[in-house]
This record gives C-alpha cells, sequence and structure tokens, in this order.
C-alpha cells in the first residue's frame, strides 16, 4: 500500500499552528517536504530564533546572524504575532537592533529576547522604533540583559496596547526614564522586574494605576550588599505582589493602600519601611511571609480582615513573636503553614515559643488546616504544634513532614506527637501516612500501645515491611499463632509444615511460630512428645490444623500457667472434639466459621473452673459442654446455634450481665451484629422507652457498637443513648461496610447527633 502524506492535507491553518509550536530553523527545513511546504513556513505568525542550535559549528555565529536576517526579510505573514530571541554572547549587539527594528515594522505583539550572558562587549541597546508609534500593537516584552534607550530627547514612547512586561536584569538611563516608560503603558496589568547591582538607578518607581500583578525581586551580590536600592509601588488595583529581595539595605515603600490585593509572597530582609509596607496589604487575602528582621512589623490595631490562607517562614530569629501577632489580627484565618525555606545559622539562638495569654479567635472558631513543611521538633516548634492541636476546634487536617531522614529521629518524633493533646484524634488517614514513614513492621506494631485509639490501627497499614534481623534479640513469652497479619498484608496464603521436638526451648518454638505467622498459615505436626511451656499465659490458634484430638489435650496440658486462650477452628482442622481443661484459664473466646454443610458431631468441652470471662461463636449445630460450674464468671457472650443452648447457661449462674451486654456494673455496652438477619425476615423496630432507663441518667460512660450498618433501627438506638447518657465519655462505632462513601454517610449521621455528655468522645472506623 503507497504511503499517504495525511498531514498535508490539513487545512492551512492548523499547519500553520503547529509551525508555531517548533524553533524557527526546524520551520524552515519544512520548505523540502513538497511544492505544498515550499512557501508556506513565511507565513508562520511566531517566530523563535535560539543560539544554542548553532554552537557545533564552526561558523555558528555567522550562519544564526545570516539566517535570521534572511528568514525575517522573506516573512510574509500579515502580522508578525510572536518574535522571540535567545542569545548568547556571540550575538551582535547591531544585528540585535536590527531584528528588533524589523519586527517592529511588522507590528509585533508578543517580543521577547533573553540573552543568556550579560557579558557582551558592547551593551545591546534597543533601537528608538521600539518606544515610537510603531509598536502600538505590542502586547507581550520580555527584556532580559539589555539596556533600554532615553528617548526624552525624541517622541516619547507610546505602548498603548503593552498589558505583559519583564525587566530582567536591565540597565536604565536614569530613575526619570524608568518612571515615563511605565507611564507610557496605560493598560499595563502584568510586570515583571528583576533588578541586577549595576542598573545605573537607585530607586525603581511603579507607577500604574492599571497594574493587577506585580513581581519584583534584586540579585544578591556579596561585594555589592550595603548598597542602597529601593522600590516604590504606587498601584491601587494591585491583586498579586511578589517581593524577594534579601537585601539589608534596600526597602519597598507603598504610597497607597491596595485594597483589591488578593495574594502577597514576600522573602524579604528590610530593616526600614516595612513597618509602614505591610500596612499597607491588611487587605490581602493570601500571605506568604520569609523574613529574618520582623517581630512587630507592622502598626498596632492592623486587621488582616481577610487573610484565610498564611504561610510563615520559620528562618527569622522574631518568627514566633510574629505569629503571636498575625494570629491575633486575623480573626478568619482557615489555612496556617509553616516552612522553613533558608537555614537558620548555628550561632543564632534558637526563639522562644511563649503561649498567648488568650486563645485568638481566628483559632478557635476558624481555623481548619495545619502544614508543617521540614518540622525539625525543636523545643519552639513542639510547643507551636501543641498549642495549635489543643486550641484548634474546627481544626479538620494537621499535616507535618519531617525534615529529618533518619527513621529513630523520625520514630521519636512520631512518639512525641502521639503525645499532643489532638493528634490521637486526627483522621486515620492521615495516622497512616505517619505510620508509614517508620522503618517497618516491628515498631508499626508497637504504636498499639500508646493508647486505645493506636490498638486496631497498626491492622490497617496498607503497606507492611517485615525485618527478620530486628526479632535476633527478642524473647518471646507469647505463644501466637495468627493469620491476620498476613490477611491485612494481603499475603498468598501458605501451608508452613512446623515440627517440634522434646529438645527445643519454649522460647525457641516462639521464634520460630512468629517467623511462621509472618509468612503463611500454619499446620502442627504431632510428635512423640511436645515441649513444656512453663511461662506461656497467652495462646492464640487461628486457622490452625492439629494431628487429632488427643494433640489438643496433650497441648493444653504442657501449658501450666495458660490464663488466655483463644481459639479460631476453621474447616478440616482434623479436630472432632476441642477440649479445653486447664485449671488456671482466666479467658476463654471460642469460634468457628464453616463454609461445609453444619454437622453436629464436631464441638466443645470446657473444664475451667476460674474462668471471668467466656466468648462463644459457633454457627454449626454442634454442641459445648462445660463439665463444672464456673462459679467467678463475670462475663459471657453467646452466638450459637446449637438445639439446647439452656446446658450453657446452667453453668455460668454467676454471672451478671446477658447475652450481648456485657459489666453494666462497669458501665460498658457491647452491642454486637454478630450474624446478617435474612432477606426474608422483617427488619426489628426500635421503640424508644416511655422514660429515660437510670443507668444512662446516672452510670453509663462507654458504647460500643461492633459491625455498625446504618439502618434507621440502628440509628435510632444510638440516636437515643448519646442524647440520653449523661456521663458519657466514649462511644465506638465499627462500621460493617467496606465502601468509604457509604462510611463517610454514616458518620455525618452520627456526628450530626445531640450528646447530652459535653466531653463524649465520637470514635468511627
Amino acid at each position: 500500500m503507497a504511503h499517504r502524506d495525511r498531514i498535508s492535507n490539513l487545512p492551512e491553518e492548523l499547519l500553520l499552528k503547529i509551525l508555531s509550536s517548533l524553533p524557527a530553523k526546524d520551520v524552515a527545513v519544512t520548505m523540502v517536504l513538497s511544492k505544498r511546504w515550499k512557501f508556506l513556513w513565511t507565513l508562520v505568525p511566531r517566530l523563535e530564533y535560539d543560539h544554542s542550535m548553532y554552537q557545533d559549528d564552526v561558523d555558528g555565529s555567522s550562519r544564526f546572524s545570516r539566517f535570521v536576517h534572511s528568514s525575517l526579510l522573506l516573512h510574509e505573514a500579515p502580522f508578525l504575532e510572536s518574535l522571540r530571541l535567545k542569545l548568547d554572547h556571540y550575538s551582535c549587539a547591531a544585528d540585535i537592533g536590527v531584528w528588533v527594528k524589523t519586527a517592529v515594522k511588522r507590528s509585533v505583539r508578543e517580543l521577547d529576547i533573553e540573552i543568556n550572558s550579560p557579558s557582551l562587549s558592547t551593551p545591546v541597546l534597543l533601537p528608538w522604533s521600539l518606544y515610537s508609534e510603531g509598536c502600538k500593537r505590542l502586547v507581550t516584552l520580555k527584556l532580559s540583559h539589555t539596556t533600554l534607550v532615553d528617548t526624552s530627547s525624541s517622541s516619547p514612547a507610546s505602548f498603548t496596547s503593552l498589558k505583559k512586561l519583564s525587566l530582567v536584569h536591565m540597565k536604565y538611563p536614569s530613575e526619570d526614564f524608568v518612571l515615563n516608560f511605565l507611564s507610557s503603558c496605560p493598560v499595563l496589568e502584568d510586570l515583571v522586574v528583576e533588578r541586577c547591582h549595576d542598573d545605573n538607578v537607585v530607586v525603581i518607581p511603579v507607577i500604574v494605576p492599571s497594574l493587577r500583578r506585580l513581581s519584583l525581586s534584586r540579585a544578591t551580590d556579596r561585594d555589592d550588599e550595603d548598597k542602597r536600592s529601593a522600590f516604590v509601588v504606587d498601584a491601587p488595583l494591585l491583586e498579586s505582589l511578589d517581593i524577594a529581595d534579601h537585601n539589608d539595605s534596600g526597602c519597598c515603600y507603598i504610597r497607597e493602600n491596595m485594597p483589591e490585593l488578593v495574594s502577597a509572597c514576600l522573602d524579604i530582609n528590610y530593616m526600614i519601611f516595612l513597618w509602614t509596607f505591610l500596612g499597607c496589604i491588611t487587605s490581602v487575602k493570601r500571605l506568604y511571609l520569609c523574613s529574618s528582621t520582623i517581630k512587630n512589623a507592622y502598626p498596632e490595631g492592623s486587621v488582616f480582615h481577610r487573610l484565610v490562607h498564611l504561610t510563615l517562614c520559620t528562618c527569622g530569629r522574631k518568627w514566633l513573636k510574629f505569629l503571636s501577632r498575625l494570629l491575633r489580627d486575623s480573626p478568619k484565618l482557615q489555612v496556617l503553614r509553616f516552612e522553613q525555606c533558608h537555614e537558620l545559622p548555628d550561632d543564632e539562638p534558637r526563639p522562644c515559643w511563649n503561649e498567648p495569654s488568650s486563645v485568638p479567635e481566628c483559632v478557635v472558631s476558624s481555623l481548619e488546616t495545619l502544614e508543617w513543611v521540614k518540622y525539625e521538633g525543636t523545643e519552639e516548634e513542639k510547643g507551636v504544634v501543641a498549642f495549635i492541636l489543643r486550641s484548634a476546634r474546627c481544626l479538620k487536617k494537621a499535616t507535618i513532614s519531617s525534615k529529618s531522614t533518619d527513621p529513630v529521629k523520625k520514630l521519636e518524633m512520631l512518639k512525641e506527637l502521639t503525645f499532643l493533646s489532638r493528634i490521637s484524634l486526627l483522621p486515620d488517614e492521615l495516622l497512616l501516612r505517619i505510620l508509614s514513614l517508620l522503618p517497618n513492621t516491628k515498631d508499626v506494631v508497637a504504636t498499639m500501645v500508646l493508647s486505645k485509639r493506636w490498638q486496631p490501627l497498626w491492622k490497617l497499614m496498607p503497606k507492611l515491611v517485615y525485618d527478620d534481623y530486628s526479632y535476633q534479640n527478642i524473647e518471646y513469652g507469647k505463644f501466637s499463632l495468627c493469620g491476620q497479619v498476613v490477611d491485612s498484608a494481603r499475603g498468598t496464603s501458605r501451608h508452613f509444615a512446623f515440627q517440634t521436638c522434646s529438645k527445643l526451648s519454649a522460647a525457641d518454638v516462639g521464634i520460630w511460630i512468629a517467623i511462621a505467622v509472618k509468612r503463611c498459615r500454619v499446620t502442627l505436626v504431632d510428635v512423640s512428645s511436645l515441649p513444656s511451656f512453663p511461662t506461656l499465659k497467652a495462646l492464640d490458634l487461628v486457622y490452625v490444623k492439629y494431628p487429632g484430638d488427643e494433640f489438643i489435650k496433650r497441648l493444653l496440658s504442657s501449658c501450666h500457667v495458660l490464663q488466655h486462650l483463644f481459639v479460631g477452628r476453621c474447616d478440616n482442622d482434623n479436630v472432632t472434639v476441642f477440649t479445653v481443661r486447664v485449671s488456671s484459664l482466666k479467658t476463654l473466646i471460642l469460634g468457628r466459621l464453616s463454609r461445609k454443610v453444619k454437622d453436629g458431631a464436631h464441638g466443645f468441652v470446657i473444664d475451667a473452673p476460674l474462668l471471668k470471662i467466656f466468648l462463644i461463636h459457633d454457627d454449626m449445630s454442634g454442641f459445648c459442654v462445660i463439665e463444672n460450674d464456673m462459679p467467678k464468671i463475670v462475663k459471657a457472650g453467646f452466638s450459637v446455634t446449637y438445639s439446647q443452648p439452656g446446658k450453657i447457661m446452667s453453668c455460668i449462674t454467676s454471672v451478671n450481665v446477658s447475652l450481648y451486654v456485657y459489666q453494666l456494673q462497669r458501665r460498658c455496652i457491647l452491642l454486637c451484629m454478630i450474624n446478617k438477619l435474612p432477606a426474608a425476615e422483617p427488619r426489628p423496630c426500635w421503640k424508644e422507652p416511655s422514660s429515660v432507663p437510670g443507668c444512662l441518667l446516672s452510670s453509663l460512660e462507654t458504647l460500643i457498637w461492633a459491625n455498625y450498618e446504618g439502618r434507621e433501627e440502628e440509628k435510632q438506638v444510638a440516636a437515643f443513648i448519646l442524647r440520653s447518657a449523661s456521663f458519657l465519655k466514649k462511644a465506638t462505632i465499627s462500621s460493617k461496610a467496606t465502601d468509604p462513601y457509604e462510611k463517610l454517610e454514616m458518620i455525618k449521621e452520627l456526628s450530626s447527633s445531640p450528646r447530652r455528655s459535653p466531653t463524649c468522645q465520637l470514635i468511627f472506623y
């Protein structure tokens, strides 16, 4: 099939738009493609000449000049929309003047002259025609490393259409010239001025009534640090102001207030006029401020009544005092951000944080977001964070990124932040991001001891990193076989054969089991004699396969001081009757979940006279035989399908609570919806009591609801308890839903429910 030239069939307007995005050298080459392309390049409205594309040629400089001359002469577009010259020190100043003059004659709308090297043998003087009436169509002008010509002796400059002006490292004839030059731009909206140390002027006057955006900066030169320089600004319609000037002898004087100002970015070291400068921008909405000289930097009584977003650099010596003032004088502040842009000298004393005598209005009523970039964990930084977390009632999000790369140091920072008053109330998503900074899962799991909020959080980690070396020097006092860690990591299920022998110590067995749990599910292999576990107090067996019924009896009989036993049975565990005869046992949790047909031949036999807590969940039609009464039991819960559950109840007559409601005397409610109601069954209906029960009015302190679904009757019960419990301290509700949007709706509904107790803490996960 013959090659088809599809691009040449495109409309000329579209082809010119494509060519406008290429350098002029590449555009001119297209003339050899075909007759259609022979003269098309001469109509391109945007031309870009780059001297660097000729640096590899022996006669590159002269070839570049000839190409620019010839292509400009041959250019036939109705007008020149854009001309960009990217030059270096080989370019001739006279040639540049000719090119600019040619562009002006072609009514250029955008002119950009960028000279990469300021050290030309002859300064580049822009021609007089640039200022004359021939340039009335110019909309954008960008100049770099050139010299402007004084036109006072001839006709004045006229830039009647100029809206964007950029002057970078320019040289000016005088201050009056700069004033007259800018006054010749009646519709100028965007101005960028970057000064150099030898620009021939002391003051740059920016008096432009139409100006909307202004960016001012001054290059830093160590040999010229003491030279006085200044900016004078009079722009009543200004909306955006950006100043970067590290000259201690410099200043920026604002003649009039700028009521339209929306955004200001100030990176300055001014020693004079700073007082009046900040007092003129109190209408700003977004403020970035970095200055080593700030203390009382604006007049007393000034109020930043529109400020909602503040970014403050922490490199200044007095930034903490300035922070206190800004918080006091910014009643509508919503976002507070700290960052360190410059290093604080080592010999500088650390600033000291003094808490305000009263909490600022913005912290109490409007502050929603706190961000801290390059947090170092210094005493003053910790003091600021603690104050904000403790005082900000509307705070929704606090993001803190550490400057340290040392994982140990990051862990210490995490621990310190954890004990601050509000850190544990942050969203799970933010806390999980903080935990992701830790080097391995061992450190992540260790956070569960910080508080009750942190106990289940590590199981939600999306990324788990295991390090065998971190377990080499650990002594194990707990024998735990648990598949939850593997499940949380979403790893592939495997089987690991673990064979014990009588010569092994209990500590060795514990280490091997920990490694097995980390990598796979476990199968216990029978041996002639099991080791003794004289110090084992807690044993968890979850989805474990056993050699047989007798093995279970021998295993548990080897645990002489066992107090806690958790058994989660699965299909095909090779056990018919799971016998638990442990005289020291105090807590027993039994569970069995079957995916097969229910079989009544499998069950449990229990003999634990000292048992205090007994929980059982069994969805098979099996049995549970209790050989002797359990007079010590105080807490029991059952979810079973046994035909005669009353036999179990008759053995636990000492318990003083009923099914699903635990320890009323200890003021705790636990609501567990274990089995989902069949779809065909009608939903239960909640009828609110005619009078509030006495326990809600006088003693109830804790509410826990597991597998919450957000159904109408559930919402009514939760709302009734929250509305009626006078002494409720904590309500923990875990959702059964996995859809984050569904969870969010549940959170909104629960949060909007009124709470009678003013100290009630609502936790939802």
